[in-house]
């Protein structure tokens, strides 16, 4: 399907810019980060990710403006409305782009150049903001098209998307996709397939048994394909919600109530038939019969709070707009669930059945019985060691997504363990010799050179055989066959590091030992086994202790490096 798509480049510090002098250096930022930034900034050496001390340095003047989303939506109401004169079917994929069939105005217009100029024309005479426009087959090639302001034929769509990077693919995936290709994207760079022309030789066979749906949908962004899925066999018919709006609710706030219990009903009638939708239509109708439509792509329909958002937005962009605000009370309010599909079907095509759902079910009576905190799952958000870098957040909560570090970091480990001890497994560390054992001195260097590791008991224990006992039947459970092969003991045949971490240096050293030094000074080294099992040691408080196991395949990359030597 051809798209005819318009761009407003830098939308939400163009957005807040408006009341500030033209030409002036804008900057939108977050966590004392640049997020966004006008043509000007730009031109100052201002880029993202940059530290907005940084920033201030190279352009004294720049206005540093916070985000928000609700003048983004406002604003960019008037340009919807200059563009829906010119496309029909028009719909917004977020403030500051939108797309619409190609067809229409291409044969209105006389020609896909001739609806482009068309547009922007349009567009420019109505709000006076210079937008972007592009036309192409596919949504992906679409929106691309449209940043750089070309028209792209079918036949030469594929070759346009090989250079296109993968993180372009994000902002079109459905929403209840969104993690899963988000962690696959991440997946995929690790794998050094970054743009979209290498995830397309990797295979669309490889991707979908790897990912499931995540590489289906990917695979069919980077390969110039639709990333709707088909209609099911029998016809669904939209679900809509009608909300009746009080006499006396004169302002947007006082519409909260109903408009929120009117978002909560279409949740509830989409989970109820077990349908899934990506579209939002929203018609607003005031008492003397005035009507405004908006159509929203791709916001996350289970999800109250986004439909209450959308609603709301258009509400504010209506009412703030001067020659078409209405001229009485909204009396009703329209939301439709465009489009819906099956989401049972959708989910047992990659095996997420029954089970699935009896485990989130199961997740949400524990919750319901011990609070929302009694289940928690392991997250990864970032740290100084691999125990520090795991946390754990509430059961259903979306974690954040661990955001990609750009740069070099002096010191930094590459490589992670896969498997982390939750209950580290304690050991002692020795030299050929056997005497004395391999320690970590106040300069942060072994003592000797570790030639053998031995499972020893936890040191304060009162009973020592007794915890020794239970220490090694739960290291012969979890991983007494690999790293010891049966016995109490095994050879060292290489060794990494150490890697010192001085912790809460500035702490007294009782308040620290009270805490069990879990932040204090240790040590950490990666040795190799002569069974191939790269193991990840740690000292802490005078012993050495299994902190986890790194993959197999770098340990056996790692062994063959030993033999070859």
């Amino acid at each position: 399907m051809r798209y005819l798509v318009l761009w407003v480049p830098d939308w939400p510090t163009h957005s807040l810019s408006l009341d500030c002098v033209p030409g002036s250096p804008v900057i939108v930022t977050r966590h004392g980060r640049v997020l966004m930034m006008n043509h000007a900034a730009r031109g100052r050496g201002i880029r993202r990710d940059m530290r907005v001390s940084t920033a201030q340095l190279l352009c004294p003047e720049v206005i540093d403006l916070p985000r928000d989303p609700d003048r983004e939506a406002v604003a960019f109401d008037r340009v919807f409305d200059a563009f829906t004169q010119v496309a029909a079917r028009a719909a917004i994929i977020r403030p500051g782009l939108a797309w619409a069939p190609a067809i229409g105005p291409a044969r209105w217009a006389g020609g896909e150049y001739e609806a482009c100029e068309k547009v922007i024309e349009t567009v420019t005479d109505a709000t006076g903001i210079e937008c972007f426009v592009g036309v192409a087959s596919g949504p992906l090639a679409a929106i691309e098209a449209a940043r750089r302001g070309e028209i792209v034929t079918e036949e030469e769509t594929q070759t346009f998307l090989t250079q296109i990077p993968l993180n372009r693919t994000l902002g079109l995936v459905p929403s209840d996709l969104q993690d899963e290709c988000a962690q696959t994207l991440r997946t995929l760079e690790t794998l050094g397939v970054r743009t979209c022309a290498q995830l397309v030789n990797v295979g669309k066979r490889a991707l979908v048994t790897r990912f499931g749906a995540a590489g289906q949908v990917l695979f069919t962004l980077c390969s110039g394909g639709e990333i709707f899925l088909p209609q099911a066999p029998s016809p669904l018919h939209d679900i809509t919600i009608e909300v009746l709006i009080e006499q006396g609710s004169n302002t947007i706030d006082s519409l909260a109530l109903p408009l929120r219990r009117g978002a909560a009903d279409l949740v509830n009638a989409l989970d109820a038939q077990s349908l899934f939708s990506d579209t939002l239509v929203v018609t607003v109708i005031s008492e003397n019969g005035d009507t405004r439509t908006r159509t929203w792509q791709s916001p996350d329909l289970m999800n109250v709070d986004t439909i209450t958002d959308r609603v709301r937005w258009q509400l504010k962009g209506w009412a703030e707009n001067l020659r078409e605000s209405p001229t009485a009370q909204v009396s009703r309010v329209i939301l439709t669930a465009s489009g819906p599909r099956l989401a049972v079907n959708m989910a047992t095509l990659w095996g997420r059945e029954d089970s699935h759902e009896k485990i989130l079910r199961t997740g949400e009576r524990i919750q319901s019985l011990l609070g929302v905190d009694g289940l928690t799952v392991p997250h990864l958000h970032g740290g100084m060691d691999p125990r520090a870098r795991i946390t754990q957040i509430p059961w259903g909560t979306r974690a954040p997504v661990l955001g990609h570090r750009e740069g070099e970091w002096e010191g930094s480990v590459t490589e992670a363990p896969d498997t982390l001890c939750d209950r580290p497994i304690p050991v002692e560390v020795f030299p050929r010799s056997m005497r004395p054992a391999v320690r970590v001195d106040r300069r942060g260097m072994l003592t000797g050179e570790p030639e053998r590791m031995v499972l020893r008991a936890r040191s304060g224990a009162q009973n020592s055989e007794e915890t020794q006992r239970e220490d090694a039947a739960w290291a012969e459970r979890v991983l007494h066959d690999e790293i010891f092969a049966g016995r109490s003991t095994t050879p060292i045949t290489m060794t990494d590091g150490p890697w010192v971490i001085h912790g809460r240096w500035w702490e007294d050293a009782n308040t620290t030992e009270e805490k069990d030094d879990v932040e204090g000074k240790r040590a950490y080294i990666r040795v190799l086994t002569a069974q191939g099992v790269d193991i990840l040691l740690v000292f802490r408080k005078g012993g050495w202790a299994i902190e986890g196991i790194c993959t197999n395949e770098t340990s056996a990359h790692r062994l063959e490096n030993v033999k070859s030597e």
